[in-house]
């Protein structure tokens, strides 16, 4: 909250500070003493309220301009500073994966494959794109396609009946909770004959396995999706 006094009652008010006592001074600038109780008041607020003092309306937008001029500056920064601890987060977690995966190698190398496996499932490609398009704030994990309809459903996505897909390689659901309406496409690729997802590593991964699209219709579904 930032607060704006007249600069003459400000001036004076430093006067009366020095002398609360005296009941016999008369100040130009009020004709309540009250007005310095209240400002005095405010200066003793736990929270910080910067005071200005000013004589037009201008001096006040002139100070507004220089503090939201140095909030935005800020808000810069952090928003610069934010993105390198995403990216240091992503680094950590590559760290991790790889710190595993030796360590499987070293210690559990009889049971190598299956560990590879494992390693590689938990840190699937598809998890944090499905994260990302669908902006889901928790961890996203699913092993097959049941337990990626319930993450889905759990997110307002409905499956859509085989019969209305565009191609019978690619299983859709959409959310019609939403404006514009959501349509998920995922190309059945990533699941094995089993409905079990399939392991991909980053680089054999392509992230028009699964793709969002905005949709005002469901009857106006096109082309446009990148499979």
């Amino acid at each position: 909250m930032y607060i704006f006094i007249d600069k003459s009652v400000f001036n004076e008010f430093r006067t009366y500070e020095r002398n609360k006592e005296n009941k016999d001074i008369s100040y130009a600038s009020v004709d309540d003493i009250r007005i310095f109780n209240f400002i005095d008041e405010i200066n003793n607020l736990p929270i910080g309220n910067p005071i200005a003092s000013f004589e037009t309306t201008s001096d006040i937008t002139d100070y507004l301009k220089e503090q939201w001029s140095g909030l935005f500056q800020r808000l810069l920064s952090e928003s610069s500073k934010q993105k390198e601890i995403t990216a240091l987060n992503e680094i950590k977690s590559t760290a991790k994966t790889l710190n595993q995966l030796v360590s499987f190698l070293i210690e559990e190398r009889k049971n190598g494959d299956q560990a590879f496996k494992e390693i590689l499932l938990s840190n699937h490609p598809a998890f944090s794109q499905i994260r990302e398009l669908l902006k889901i704030p928790y961890r996203v994990f699913f092993t097959n396609l049941d337990e990626l309809n319930d993450l889905l459903l759990a997110r307002q996505f409905s499956a859509i009946d085989e019969s209305e897909w565009d191609n019978k390689n690619i299983w859709e659901w959409i959310n019609p909770s939403v404006t514009p309406r959501k349509l998920l496409k995922i190309k059945s690729d990533i699941f094995d004959d089993d409905l079990k997802l399939k392991v991909y590593t980053p680089d054999t991964w392509d992230k028009k396995l699964i793709a969002l699209k905005d949709i005002s219709d469901i009857a106006e579904f096109d082309d446009d999706i990148p499979f």
